[in-house]
């Protein structure tokens, strides 16, 4: 039976994600080569959560040379007075340059920098090097030129070379940018002022020509220029609807930091309507911030991490806000349980995912008197609190994170106590469990599968947790035999262990191993 062509063209593209099957389907036939290299094109860049090895410097250079292939004439020739050798140039089968899809001028930044020290030059490459530059500016007009539908565009040009600010004619880019969904904009600290005029014209631009976004996440030093926070807010107001923004100081918090104000209050004015999550990091409240957030009446998502300055008062004003919560994350906020238990309280019964670092009495009751159907969550214990970890077996959780220890690091013994604990109270209703940051016996292990009936179906712990890596195979191994529910096992290095014959043994049971570049936390879903 052979697939009409219309439904082939519906299903390679699920296939997003999985580098290895599509470059064995570019492999097929003439027709599927032409449907997956659009697909592996259109975000060569973004290489899924996974390290800066030497394997991906050298991929992203060959993408840079890729590129550099599809340069037209006229960008050629602008080349030239900077005598760069293009000995390696070929003509390309596909215009792989119009696909592309996501534009970050710093991964082009660093591919320029990875394909000039692969090649042999007459004049060695330098840090701050002409030709570099010469190059990022070619590559930008010709993704201005060719580029069909960029989805996602992010920008850090006060800090890498983007070449978009320098880009001539730019109205002659709607079409590349006309349909810019996400957008993220990191603005540094620069003694230079022309930067930050280009940086302010680059916006200025910008909100011109893009008026569709509905995710965007501003980094803002806390000397950022008015101008360009006037130029960010002009952005903010012109869209049509923003369901996702995410504001963050880049410094550790100093003196007063003005810049939320100027930025909350045109966000809720213009799209306290559409917003659906908002991310706070490194920010100091005031009254008239507090009023703003409580403005948005579509909100489901809320993070605050190392935020100040929320008092009781401004936690009774948001407690009477319209907006109804399915994910809170709390993290490293120094202000009082109570604020913390109140904010819990206000997510109510719609919570469903939470992130906490403040575990202590308040808080967990708070989450058990107004957040019945709660079902994942983090948190992080220590040496304080490690006994209130019993709490979770009250709750109808599925998906549990637990971090120990953090700057207080559990002992050996306090480890075993809590693994003891965990192990006894975790609720039968959890499927999926991952432990971090505690060093594990072999005995408080085995002691904690002995007591867990949970009926897990994904385990992940940290490589660093544990006394002896093969005991603990073996201890994972009889959990499988006793219960036969584990589907994923996985931990921080299981790459390191892929030829372990404990290992192995999990895989011919069925087990399905993750390794680093699986593993996702709840805590990192939004920054």
């Amino acid at each position: 039976m052979t697939l009409p062509n219309d439904i082939i063209y519906d299903i390679l593209p699920h296939l997003h994600d999985d580098m290895r099957a599509l470059y064995r389907c570019l492999l097929v036939n003439r027709l599927w080569c032409r449907i997956t290299v659009p697909i592996l094109w259109c975000r060569p860049f973004t290489i899924s959560s996974k390290p800066f090895t030497n394997k991906h410097r050298t991929s992203r250079t060959l993408i840079i040379q890729t590129y550099v292939s599809c340069l037209n004439q006229d960008e050629l020739a602008y080349l030239i007075p900077y005598r760069i050798e293009f000995l390696d140039i070929r003509p390309t089968l596909f215009p792989y340059e119009k696909y592309l899809q996501e534009l970050s001028d710093n991964a082009i930044d660093k591919g320029v920098k990875g394909w000039f020290q692969g090649k042999k030059l007459t004049f060695p490459f330098v840090e701050y090097d002409h030709r570099a530059e010469a190059i990022t500016y070619s590559l930008w007009r010709m993704f201005m030129r060719q580029c069909v539908k960029i989805q996602s565009v992010s920008i850090m040009p006060l800090y890498v070379r983007s070449g978009i600010s320098n880009v001539p004619n730019f109205s002659a880019s709607m079409s590349a940018l006309s349909h810019v969904r996400s957008f993220t904009c990191r603005i540094d600290w620069s003694d230079s002022a022309e930067k930050y005029q280009k940086t302010i014209q680059l916006l200025q631009k910008l909100e011109l020509v893009c008026k569709k976004i509905t995710h965007m996440k501003v980094y803002i030093h806390e000397k950022a220029d008015p101008g360009v926070l006037n130029a960010i807010v002009q952005i903010i107001k012109v869209q049509k609807g923003i369901k996702e923004v995410s504001f963050k100081n880049n410094m550790i918090l100093k003196g007063n930091l003005y810049q939320f104000r100027p930025l909350l209050v045109p966000v809720m004015e213009s799209q306290a309507n559409y917003v659906t999550s908002l991310a706070f990091r490194s920010v100091k409240f005031n009254d008239v911030s507090i009023i703003a957030l409580a403005g948005f009446h579509s909100l489901e998502s809320l993070c605050l991490q190392k935020c100040r300055n929320m008092t009781k008062e401004h936690s009774v004003m948001l407690s009477a806000a319209s907006f109804r919560l399915k994910f809170l994350s709390l993290l490293r906020n120094p202000w009082s349980n109570s604020i913390t238990a109140a904010l819990i309280a206000k997510a109510g019964v719609n919570l469903q995912q939470m992130v906490l670092d403040n575990v202590c009495t308040e808080t967990t009751q708070a989450a058990l008197d107004h957040c019945p159907n709660l079902t994942i969550l983090y948190i992080e214990v220590s040496v304080y609190n490690y006994s209130l970890i019993t709490w979770i077996g009250s709750t109808k959780i599925q998906q549990l994170e637990v971090s120990f220890g953090g700057i207080f690091r559990l002992s050996t013994e306090d480890t075993t106590k809590s693994l003891q604990l965990l192990g006894e109270h975790l609720p039968t209703s959890v499927v999926y469990l991952k432990l971090d940051g505690l060093y594990i016996s072999n005995e408080a292990f085995t002691g904690f599968i002995d007591n867990c009936k949970a009926p897990l179906s994904t385990l992940i712990i940290s490589i660093d947790c544990y006394h002896d890596f093969e005991e603990s195979i073996l201890t994972v191994l009889d959990f499988v035999s006793k219960h036969k529910t584990l589907k994923k096992y996985g931990n921080y290095d299981n790459n390191r262990y892929v030829q372990n014959m404990s290992i192995r043994e999990l895989e011919n049971r069925g087990i399905k191993i993750l390794n680093t570049y699986d593993i996702k936390s709840l805590s990192s879903k939004v920054f």
